[in-house]
């Protein structure tokens, strides 16, 4: 039997976590919320959090009456549904609260996922681990930036977390990225694939993360995917959020960070038990 560790911890002074995590049946999904920059028309007046939680409300709905279909129909099914929920809201805005959504559907012989927009899946199988992630995003961020190959841990950070003028004439457009917001279609726009249960490929542990938690390694670089797979299986995911934050923390006190220091944090691991 797989079992399932999740959690997901608001970042420190915030009020609403805007990320969630769940599990129903074979289906994991971790979702992170986009925060909004202060002063941005949504056109919802819900906001961030409200959405992420139809979403989940919705996807979970699905997969209750559909449980065999594929992920990408399944996240479609639900963002449209959450779409009609609020028709009072001008969804035409580009700026329409959104988020970013990791799938992982167990079965007997085959796990499928789905990753959209920055959210990362970490798969060990034989000894090897391999991280997952939409780099949309990221590409279009760096456009806009102009972000340079290298940099350092404050200016990874800094540039990762900060507002990005402009990044809304890339969404859920062909050449930008793709997120869940109100475009159905990013549902087919994200990077799907299967793995078998059995044989050399079988995963022995799969870890689902927002990147309040994947910049442990990304973005903080204060442990490899495999370091951190072992510190969720063994410590939990409040010691590696502790990490996180104490990582943060002493960023922000040798550095000028302008944008945010601390994110929402989520977390699922996956744990399968060995082959027959």
């Amino acid at each position: 039997m797989i079992e399932v560790r999740t959690a997901t911890i608001a970042a420190p002074g915030r009020l609403l976590n805007e990320d969630a995590v769940f599990h129903i049946g074979d289906l994991v999904g971790v979702l992170d919320g986009v925060t909004q920059a202060e002063g941005v028309d949504t056109g919802c007046a819900h906001g961030t959090a409200w959405y992420v939680r139809q979403l989940v409300a919705s996807l979970c709905t699905h997969y209750t009456d559909h449980p065999t279909q594929p992920l990408s129909d399944l996240l479609r099914h639900a963002i449209t549904s959450v779409c009609e929920a609020h028709p009072e809201c001008d969804l035409t805005k580009p700026s329409t609260p959104a988020a970013t959504v990791c799938l992982v559907r167990t079965g007997s012989t085959a796990t499928d996922y789905l990753v959209l927009c920055d959210t990362t899946l970490v798969i060990e199988a034989d000894g090897d681990v391999t991280a997952i992630t939409d780099s949309r995003f990221r590409d279009v961020i760096s456009m806009l930036r102009s972000i340079p190959a290298a940099l350092s841990t404050a200016e990874a950070v800094d540039r990762n977390r900060g507002y990005t003028a402009g990044k809304w004439d890339h969404i859920n457009t062909p050449g930008g990225y793709w997120i869940a917001a109100a475009n159905p279609e990013a549902a087919q726009q994200a990077i799907t694939g299967s793995l078998p249960m059995s044989g050399p490929s079988r995963p022995q542990r799969i870890a689902m993360l927002t990147d309040g938690t994947a910049c442990a390694v990304e973005s903080l670089g204060i442990m490899t995917w495999p370091t951190l797979l072992k510190v969720l299986a063994e410590d939990g995911a409040a010691e590696l959020v502790r990490q996180v934050r104490a990582a943060e923390l002493a960023l922000a006190d040798a550095s000028s960070l302008t944008g945010k220091i601390h994110d929402d944090a989520t977390a699922a691991l996956l744990l399968f038990p060995e082959e027959p």
